[in-house]
């Protein structure tokens, strides 16, 4: 059961407003689980009509409205703003560990190369060759692909959103 206390004027004073509200408000009133029109009215509260939920990416409820001398429940809906999609698409990135960031961080700065460079005879040849194909097959992937770096732009994705695909493409 929805309910809605309402001002002196008859206009909105809470909502929503629950049963147990209404006895706190009143804690001189024996309240029966159910109470009729009659017995809300005489307390300031009205039953509120529910309204199917409507669909929509966004779909909040509003306040309700006196219809034909029954209030309504209200809803406003509405398709998903293209920052609210940007926001979802970063969201299902997956985040990548320490060892990985640091790795594409050096890519995107074009550090990369620099960076085996100075850690020959360090690092272990194997991981070095590993290492140097994964950068080569991104910058690969990236310039063969710039229809994708269009559509990427045109939905608002950065330099580095891009990058982190191109990256986890080329692993494929």
């Amino acid at each position: 059961m929805k309910l809605m206390k309402l001002n002196k004027e008859g206009g909105i004073d809470r909502y929503p407003y629950t049963l147990r509200m209404l006895k706190n408000d009143n804690p001189d009133v024996s309240l029966p689980k159910n109470p009729s029109d009659e017995t809300l009215a005489a307390l300031g509260a009205v039953r509120v009509e529910s309204v199917p939920r409507p669909d929509g990416d966004v779909v909040t409820e509003g306040q309700p409205e006196l219809v034909d001398g029954v209030w309504r429940q209200t809803w406003a809906s509405r398709p998903f703003t293209q920052a609210e999609l940007n926001a979802q698409y970063q969201a299902s990135i997956p985040r990548a560990v320490t060892k990985r960031q640091a790795k594409e961080a050096l890519i995107r700065n074009g550090l990369y190369q620099a960076a085996l460079d100075a850690l020959e005879g360090i690092v272990d040849p194997t991981e070095k060759a590993i290492a140097q194909n994964y950068w080569s097959e991104s910058q690969e992937f990236q310039r063969a692909n710039p229809v994708l770096t269009q559509m990427a732009t045109a939905i608002g994705m950065t330099d580095a959103d891009l990058d982190d695909l191109f990256l986890q493409a080329s692993k494929l």
